[in-house]
């Protein structure tokens, strides 16, 4: 299998985790940017980075400085070889101030997905 069906198979499993909690997800198919999933909801959209495996300090940075409106959600969804899928929400969501480019990595939380 190459690198791009197995990324294409993990990114397909966390859409099909997003539209369970009820929103509507578009895939960058083929994009190299920080952002693989992007997900609508009623209230609120989220920009999803999928990995399997690992994540580099700089796969999460990147993500984080991300531009995106206020009150967007950044998560990083990490498919385990084996506890299956962790959810890591990085930087705030609160959308109150964009992040510099020399800002420190927050992660405010991580949640197993089962």
């Amino acid at each position: 299998m190459s690198r791009y069906s197995s990324g294409r198979r993990y990114e397909w499993r966390s859409r099909d985790e997003l539209r369970k909690r009820g929103y509507t997800v578009i895939r960058s198919a083929g994009s190299k940017s920080p952002v693989d999933l992007v997900a609508l909801g009623w209230k609120d959209a989220v920009l999803v980075q999928v990995k399997h495996g690992g994540a580099s300090r700089l796969d999460y940075q990147k993500l984080q400085l991300c531009p995106a409106p206020p009150g967007t959600i950044k998560e990083m969804h990490l498919w385990q070889k084996k506890g299956g899928l962790l959810v890591i929400t990085v930087g705030s969501p609160s959308g109150q101030r964009q992040p510099s480019q020399d800002a420190a990595l927050r992660v405010s939380a991580r949640r197993p997905v089962r």
